[in-house]
C-alpha cells in the first residue's frame, strides 16, 4: 500500500486526469495533493475533487518554495511507509 504525492505548480486544470488515475489504483491508500498555487479555479477544482474522493488530502503549499520542499511537505501527511512522487501530468 502506498501514499501518492502530486505537486501542482501550474494553474491549468490538466492535472485532474492524473488525480483520477491515481485513485483508480488498488494499492493507493491516499492521494496527497500539494497545491503551491493561489488560483481560484484550481482551489475550486480541488475542493470539489476532495468532496468526491475521501482518500484525497489537499495541502496548501503556498510557502513551499521549490518542488523538493513541496514534496517534503506532502510527505508529512503520508500514513504509509511507501511514498510515490508523481508529476501532475502523469497518468498511471
Amino acid at each position: 500500500v502506498v501514499s501518492v504525492i502530486v505537486v501542482l505548480q501550474n494553474d491549468d486544470l490538466r492535472f485532474l486526469p492524473t488525480l483520477h488515475a491515481v485513485l483508480d489504483q488498488l494499492m493507493v491508500r491516499e492521494l496527497i495533493v500539494v497545491n503551491t498555487l493561489s488560483s481560484i479555479a484550481v482551489d475550486e477544482a480541488l475542493t470539489h475533487f476532495s468532496y468526491q474522493h475521501p482518500r484525497a488530502i489537499i495541502v496548501a503549499g503556498s510557502n513551499a518554495r521549490g518542488l523538493a520542499k513541496a514534496y517534503n511537505l506532502g510527505a508529512q501527511y503520508a500514513s504509509t511507509p511507501y511514498i510515490l512522487l508523481l508529476d501532475a501530468y502523469c497518468v498511471l
